[in-house]
């Protein structure tokens, strides 16, 4: 089943819960960034959504730079890894996977500020 489909229908699920609008926009930006990466690797289901498609994400946004070419903050790192672990949680609690990829996705230590 697409992808996009299934995004839509995570947002739709934010709405449902009460989630705020700008929760909602964000996360639909980094599962925009999520899906464009995906298709980029090959895969286009759910049923092909697993651990190590996660990990190479994570990994590629380890080495992601921004549009002023620096290194992708580990703060926005762990933002968008956020949005993945949410969708496949959800993706999970839906029946619409047997079980959740993301589960076992370890994000990033957020530095400590002073």
């Amino acid at each position: 089943m697409d992808i996009a489909r299934f995004i839509t229908l995570y947002e739709t699920h934010l709405k449902i819960i009460g989630r705020a609008f700008h929760t909602i926009r964000v996360t639909r930006y980094n599962l925009k960034s999520f899906g464009r990466y995906l298709e980029g690797e090959g895969v286009g289901s759910i049923e092909q959504l697993s651990r190590e498609v996660i990990e190479d994400y994570q990994q590629e946004l380890a080495f992601s730079l921004t549009a002023k070419g620096r290194p992708l903050s580990v703060r926005s790192q762990i933002k968008k890894l956020n949005a993945v672990i949410g969708f496949t949680r959800f993706l999970k609690e839906s029946d619409y996977l047997v079980h959740d990829p993301g589960a076992a996705i370890k994000r990033p230590r957020e530095p400590q500020r002073l």
